[in-house]
């Protein structure tokens, strides 16, 4: 994470890890998320990496979020959905990789 505009936050439960979650620049409005992972479902982890990853998205200046997964990962693909992400054409070196979806929230 050399980027001054990338980061990659742990959420932790006591001293053990609960989950993490990195953003990366894309562009000067855009940022990536990479490896959302949460241990448990349903504690509201995965979220609150979230909510902290946005804010500072909105600190470093980006606008848009972007982010891919696998079609396969239902939990995944129906918790960006559930955050505000809308699908949009697969970007980037998931361009013709029937596997993948993407993702696209518009921050402010």
């Amino acid at each position: 994470m050399e980027d001054e505009k990338s980061i990659f936050v742990i959420a932790r439960s006591g001293s053990k890890a609960a989950g993490c979650g990195a953003i990366r620049r894309i562009d000067d409005s855009t940022g990536e998320l990479k490896r959302m992972y949460a241990k448990e479902q349903g504690l509201g982890v995965g979220t609150s990496i979230l909510n902290s990853l946005e804010n500072k998205a909105l600190e470093f200046g980006y606008s848009r979020l972007i982010c891919e997964t696998r079609k396969i990962n239902v939990g995944a693909c129906s918790f960006y959905i559930r955050n505000g992400f809308q699908v949009i054409p697969n970007y980037g070196k998931y361009q013709g990789r029937d596997e993948a979806v993407c993702f696209e929230k518009r921050i402010r």
